[in-house]
């Protein structure tokens, strides 16, 4: 059976105009033709609390094995960027996906999350 190796990073954020960033992950596929054999399909970062307004560094490492009978639900990565206001609720700031590219060797996805602004200015 084929196998897909899923081994990187997920590096940062930028331009969300808030501090106190954190990501939820996850790895979407079709369960009935995909099959994790190692390691974690979802996880979260930390919460960023440097001194660049805006921008956070996680550099949480992803690290999955899947086993396939079919190249159909191809997986994608899914990402949840988060906030924490002066209570510490969390706050959805933005999300995004991109699908995990099928050529073998190293690549860099920059997903451009959609913005959550539930209450836009006119």
């Amino acid at each position: 059976m084929p196998e897909v190796y899923i081994i990187g990073e997920v590096q940062g954020a930028a331009g969300f105009g808030r501090d106190g960033l954190h990501c939820d992950w996850k790895v979407l596929y079709d369960e009935d033709f995909w099959t994790a054999t190692q390691g974690l399909t979802h996880g979260g970062t930390h919460v960023d609390a440097s001194d660049n307004f805006g921008s956070a560094v996680w550099n949480h490492p992803i690290d999955v094995a899947f086993s396939c009978s079919s190249l159909t639900g191809w997986p994608r990565l899914q990402f949840e960027v988060w906030y924490q206001d002066m209570f510490h609720r969390n706050i959805l700031a933005g999300y995004g996906a991109a699908f995990v590219p099928m050529a073998p060797g190293t690549h860099e996805l920059q997903v451009n999350p959609n913005p959550n602004n539930p209450n836009p200015e006119p």
